[in-house]
């Protein structure tokens, strides 16, 4: 009968190929030790933000984006009392 052992380094050659046989085992091994507590490190591998980190990332999306947000506004503003002004100028057909 094969050992464990025996048997992580067949699945291992045989999945890994030509990879270095010490790094191939201790990939076999750290995957072993997740179980489901450990799931969420694997989705997210890096540290947790905290609620500062999420406050500052917001506050200079709100620096960047705003000043063009108004802009934009404005525009449409602007334009949307253009076509007001242009009808009361007799320009309806140049508009169409």
């Amino acid at each position: 009968m094969i050992s464990k052992q025996e048997a992580t380094r067949k699945r291992a050659e045989s999945e890994l190929g030509n990879l270095d046989m010490k790094t191939a085992l201790s990939e076999m091994e750290d995957l072993k030790d997740t179980g489901p507590g450990n799931a969420q490190e694997l989705v997210h591998p890096g540290p947790p933000f905290t609620r500062e980190d999420e406050i500052n990332v917001y506050r200079k999306l709100d620096w960047n984006l705003m000043p063009l947000v108004f802009v934009l506004y404005s525009l449409s503003v602007l334009d949307r009392s253009n076509f007001g002004n242009s009808k009361i100028a007799g320009m309806e057909d140049d508009i169409d």
